[in-house]
């Protein structure tokens, strides 16, 4: 839990930040953006935005950080010394810049038509602020990296399979259902199906078996998943 002490501090800091970069975030996002600075996350599963807000601000606590956690598994998995993609980096692109700042060697390029800014002082971190496609242009990436992308989900296992690239990806609350081009009727059938897809893409391009993990310290219900070569 936290304190009152700490409260009042985490809402200043997020209510300042919000002023220094007003046109990052839309009227409804400010909204939510005001009334989470001042709640307790602890013990909770912390929401989209105010993730972003935490990493940025350091306002983690140590068994909160899922940042961090997804960035340790990747570290465990494969080699974060190559040029890295990374699909749906959010607003403000905390994933990436923490490992663009871990590499040795390599870049890590972010796509999210959502960035709230393309400007970076990390020399090896690439900002894009456009929509990732199929038509995009992977192939001088060695990895695809996805945190909780929701609606981009298949296109990416779909690109990066494709393409014969590994790949990370943390699922999100949900994907595309409720429009007029989806036919998924529920958060669970949509994530049956995407796990599906990706075992069977990750069969049929030969790029090993599908793996699967879940991040319960941080409270996250949502699977990680990713591929392992034989």
């Amino acid at each position: 839990m936290r304190t009152s002490t700490e409260l009042i501090k985490q809402q200043d800091r997020i209510l300042k930040f919000l002023a220094k970069h007003p046109d990052y975030f839309d009227e409804w996002e400010k909204m939510h953006i005001r009334s989470g600075s001042k709640i307790d996350y602890s013990g909770k599963f912390i929401p989209d935005i105010m993730r972003e807000l935490f990493a940025e601000l350091d306002l983690f606590k140590e068994d909160e950080d899922i940042y961090q956690g997804f960035l340790d598994l990747l570290k465990r998995e494969f080699d974060i010394n190559q040029d890295i993609v990374e699909i749906g980096g959010g607003i403000i692109p905390n994933l990436a810049k923490r490992i663009a700042m871990e590499q040795e060697k390599g870049t890590v390029t972010v796509y999210d038509p959502r960035l709230g800014t393309t400007k970076t002082d990390i020399p090896n971190l690439k900002l894009r602020k456009e929509k990732f496609t199929l038509s995009t242009d992977i192939s001088k990436a060695g990895l695809v990296v996805a945190f909780m992308p929701c609606e981009a989900t298949e296109t990416i296992i779909r690109s990066a399979t494709s393409n014969k690239k590994d790949f990370m990806l943390g699922f999100c609350e949900g994907g595309p259902h409720g429009d007029i081009f989806d036919f998924y009727e529920s958060d669970d059938e949509w994530l049956h199906a995407m796990l599906y897809y990706a075992e069977n893409q990750i069969e049929s391009n030969n790029l090993g078996t599908l793996q699967k993990t879940y991040f319960k310290k941080y409270h996250d219900p949502y699977p990680i998943v990713w591929n392992k070569r034989d």
